[in-house]
C-alpha cells in the first residue's frame, strides 16, 4: 500500500468513464457528515482538474464504445 498524504484530494478516473474523487483523511462530524472546505483558489483549481478528468472519462467511454464493449 502506498503512503497517502493527509489533506490531499485524489482525482482520477476508474477506466469506466467515471471521475473519482478520494479524500483519504475525511473525518465526519457528530452528524456523520464530512466537510471539505476550499479557498477560492483551491476551488478554481479543483474545478479545472475535474473538467480535465471529465474529458479523460469521456475518452474512456468513447474508446470502450469504439472497441464494441
Amino acid at each position: 500500500m502506498t503512503e497517502v498524504a493527509k489533506g490531499i484530494l485524489e482525482v482520477g478516473t476508474n477506466g469506466a468513464g467515471e471521475v473519482v474523487v478520494n479524500h483519504p483523511d475525511l473525518m465526519p462530524d457528530e452528524y456523520g457528515v464530512g466537510h471539505i472546505v476550499f479557498s477560492v483558489s483551491q476551488a478554481q483549481n479543483l474545478a479545472s482538474l475535474l473538467l480535465r478528468k471529465a474529458g479523460e472519462a469521456a475518452s474512456e467511454l468513447q474508446e470502450k464504445h469504439r472497441k464494441g464493449a
